[in-house]
């Protein structure tokens, strides 16, 4: 739903393509009390879900937030 809602990364704005595909990512993660509801979702290439990972910045959203 998210992916076609928003076709791009929400931080790095590219439309993602098979080497970097886009992902539905949880602004703010399960372990985190995040719930799988679209006010939740934002959409990521995978090059900009992983640093987020690494950067330990989940529950910040892309520079785009996304309407529920």
């Amino acid at each position: 739903m998210v992916l076609r809602e928003q076709p791009w990364c929400s931080i790095c704005r590219t439309p993602g393509d098979t080497s970097n595909p886009l992902q539905a990512d949880h602004i703010v993660p399960h372990n985190r009390g995040g719930k799988n509801v679209r006010a939740n979702y934002q959409t990521l290439c995978r090059r900009c879900n992983a640093a987020k990972r690494d950067r330990g910045d989940e529950g910040d959203r892309g520079i785009e937030s996304l309407e529920p």
